[in-house]
């Protein structure tokens, strides 16, 4: 973003885009750009392939989510998936945060 993007949301409060990008980052998903409002935080959620659920060779899955807006000022959760292999952990700042989220929800 070149400029400021500033949008209202539906409960009237001016949000920053540009500033949010900035601070948190931005994914994109489905051609449609995400702004996080907070650091990605695991979410301990127990699914088919998580921890609790590993594969036989150790492996599963972890998400990550954060809040956040999409540009038309709605709230929406993004979610994160990455591979983890059990014993050799990432940690979460080592992560690949470049890539696509998994999925995206409105709030």
């Amino acid at each position: 973003m070149n400029e400021n993007k500033i949008i209202i949301t539906e409960d009237g409060k001016k949000i920053n885009l540009s500033n949010l990008e900035h601070e948190f980052g931005s994914y994109e998903l489905d051609g449609k750009t995400y702004y996080a409002t907070g650091q990605m935080e695991c979410t301990c959620r127990v699914f088919p392939g998580s921890y609790a659920d590993k594969y036989e060779d150790g492996s599963y899955m972890e998400e990550w989510s954060a809040p956040g807006y999409d540009a038309e000022g709605n709230k929406v959760e993004i979610f994160m998936l990455f591979e983890q292999m059990t014993g050799e952990e990432i940690e979460g700042e080592n992560l690949n945060w470049s890539q696509a989220p998994s999925r995206v929800e409105v709030r």
